[in-house]
């Protein structure tokens, strides 16, 4: 609230007046003013490593963290006063996807890369940039920056630098300036005749931090130490360091002949840029690791795209954009398999295995277990002789083989998923027997024919399995996506008569925009308005092409909020939000936020492509009810119904 207990007290006198009164209220804001201010706890720099030619102990008092490692008591500002250098260490996932898909290449296609050998000029490289494919690109595949991308059309790294270090807050106005042009739909021109040595490569406009600092020094006469101060003041903005240094900028100028008039314009053009504005090495550096992970995309889609799912392991989100960008890429996606998959995911031909650790439910050291035991004695035959290799090794609980079942894993040995759950028990039973017999001395674990315990566990017969609405909704529960089918296929007519437009779609669509989304409710928070403590929701909404989210307002709520369940197929009436404003995500990268705000929510469920109840009916647009006198206990029955019941027909008593 921004507000301290004194000022509480002072504005607030029933608050005053209680504190005044009530010994325990006092002994209570006392003791909380002695808290106030006092930091709650000691947060530790994401990637920042403090470095000195001495032990850091003569300098600075130290801690150990939660890890046991060493973490400076001082704050960053307070090492930096003292002369102690602060770099900040960024780890990027992408790295650890280049190293994957390079390792993924050389065993499948027993080809290897050097990175720093590929050609820079790649045509198929700059064709998939070019028309926005640019999911798993590092820097590249946010909405916004695909619908810069794709206006761009990118022919050299250069081009990529400039747009990483465009895309920012302070320069992203003068994208479309840019990119105009590069394609020579617009006269490039300078501020100032002195700046076409400094401005020539990127069109006129400005893009780097380097060039701010060289348009201080051509145009007021700074050193590069004076022009760097300059840019740290314009980052800080403030006034009155501002108002020094443009005073300094605009004298310097009159000294080169420039007048105040074109000095003030150019000092007003670079000051946006200063605070935000990449310099250019970082640009080069993001570019060309944004070219070479577009590169293997675009050449060994395959390899890239497992290394890409491998390395979002764990994170929804992201491995089920992944996983639509290769349905797009028409890359099959294969269930998991206790016979061939691995732990992370793999090429197999033009496919992409599933991986075993990316089950939920399923650690990585029962998978460890798992691909020891088949190491060991080759493919399991059976449940049973699963269970009993497996416990051999160690690792592996009743739990985790029923998310291996449920997930389809076990699809090669007994299709039927029921069958198998119902088994499992009495294999568990059997194999723990004859681990028990093995250590006691009693027979061979593996001997073969004439081992009793051996001996599998028949199936259930004759035991249907599941249904495919529940082999779905096992599979989106466990793998985080449908393998096997979708639940929209069924609805593919209706949603494709009745939308009008998709999810990937949207990134295309105006502010404000009306649409209509058909698509899966994946997820439901329920939430509170602040403004009238009323109850809303906020959703996320799935189609074959993506996922967004939507926010379900009060008075849209109140009348559709029952349609809003998890799984419901719904239909979408909505208005598109886009949020412009940049964030930095973990991976460094500006973002777009795209959302929808719902008005009506309509369940699919019922409705044929025509707009039928699915029994060749059109529904009844009002229904009328006769009652007569004698009729007061129903109608009371009725009200009481339709207000328990609210449904989108009108009703009409008479």
């Amino acid at each position: 609230l921004h507000v301290t207990i004194q000022e509480a007290l002072e504005r607030n006198p029933e608050l005053r007046q209680r504190y005044d009164r009530d010994p325990q209220i006092r002994k209570l804001l006392d003791t909380a003013r002695r808290l106030e201010g006092i930091s709650r706890h000691a947060s530790v720099h994401a990637a920042g490593v403090v470095i000195c030619n001495e032990p850091l102990v003569e300098y600075t008092p130290l801690q150990r963290a939660a890890d046991g490692g060493l973490v400076t008591q001082y704050p960053a500002g307070a090492l930096e006063r003292i002369g102690l250098l602060k770099m900040d260490f960024l780890g990027l996932i992408n790295l650890s996807i280049l190293a994957r898909a390079l390792k993924n290449i050389q065993q499948s296609q027993n080809i290897s890369i050097c990175m720093d050998s590929i050609p820079l000029d790649d045509a198929k490289t700059f064709e998939m940039l070019g028309a926005g494919e640019t999911t798993g690109i590092f820097q590249l595949e946010s909405r916004g920056m695909r619908r810069c991308i794709t206006e761009l059309k990118p022919t050299s790294v250069r081009d990529l630098a400039a747009l990483v270090a465009l895309y920012r807050p302070g320069p992203m106005a003068h994208i479309p300036t840019f990119i105009r042009a590069k394609h020579g739909l617009e006269r490039i021109q300078y501020p100032h005749e002195r700046l076409k040595p400094i401005l020539e490569e990127t069109y006129g406009v400005i893009v780097y931090q380097d060039q701010v600092l060289r348009i201080a020094q051509a145009i007021a006469g700074f050193t590069l130490g004076q022009a760097d101060v300059l840019r740290k003041a314009m980052g800080k903005k403030i006034k009155e360091e501002m108002a020094r240094q443009r005073q300094r900028f605009i004298a310097g100028a009159r000294e080169n002949g420039i007048s105040e008039h074109d000095a003030s314009a150019i000092f007003a053009l670079i000051e946006p840029f200063a605070g935000y504005a990449f310099n250019k090495a970082h640009s080069v550096c993001y570019a060309m690791l944004a070219y070479q992970t577009a590169y293997l995309k675009a050449n060994y889609p395959v390899e890239y795209m497992a290394a890409l799912l491998s390395c979002y392991m764990g994170k929804t989100d992201k491995l089920a954009s992944c996983m639509a960008e290769c349905r797009r890429m028409r890359i099959p996606i294969l269930p998991p398999d206790v016979n061939r998959s691995s732990d992370d995911f793999t090429p197999e031909g033009n496919a992409i295995l599933f991986g075993l650790a990316a089950i939920k439910n399923v650690g990585r050291a029962a998978v460890e277990a798992i691909l020891a035991a088949r190491t060991a004695g080759g493919p399991f035959r059976s449940l049973q002789d699963f269970c009993r290799r497996t416990l051999q090794h160690g690792g592996v609980t009743r739990s985790m083989i029923e998310a291996l079942i449920k997930s389809g894993a076990f699809h090669s040995i007994h299709p039927n998923r029921r069958a198998l759950l119902e088994a499992l028990e009495p294999a568990l039973q059997s194999a723990s027997a004859a681990v028990r017999a093995h250590q006691d001395g009693q027979a061979a674990l593996f001997g073969g024919d004439h081992d009793v315990h051996a001996t599998d566990v028949a199936m259930p017969p004759a035991l249907p399995d599941f249904s495919e609405q529940e082999l779905l909704a096992m599979e989106k529960d466990l793998l985080g996506t449908y393998l096997s089918g979708h639940p929209l296929h069924r609805w593919g007519a209706s949603i494709e008569a009745k939308a009008t437009a998709t999810i990937a779609s949207l990134e295309e669509r105006k502010e404000r925009e009306k649409v209509v989304v058909g698509g899966i409710i994946t997820h439901v928070k329920p939430g509170v308005s602040k403004k009238t403590r009323e109850a809303m929701a906020f959703l996320t909404l799935e189609d074959l092409t993506g996922s967004v989210p939507v926010t379900v307002f009060p008075s849209t709520f109140r009348e559709f909020g029952r349609n809003a369940t998890q799984d419901a197929v719904v239909l979408v009436e909505a208005t598109v939000c886009r949020r412009e404003r940049v964030r930095e995500d973990e991976e460094g990268e500006g973002t777009f936020d795209v959302e929808l705000l719902a008005e009506r929510i309509v369940p699919l469920a019922g409705l044929n492509g025509n707009g039928g109840n699915g029994n060749g009916h059109v529904p009844a647009s009002k229904v009328h009810v006769r009652l007569n006198d004698s009729h007061c206990g129903v109608v009371r029955l009725v009200r009481n119904t339709l207000e328990q019941f609210p449904g989108d027909t009108p009703v009409i008593l008479h």
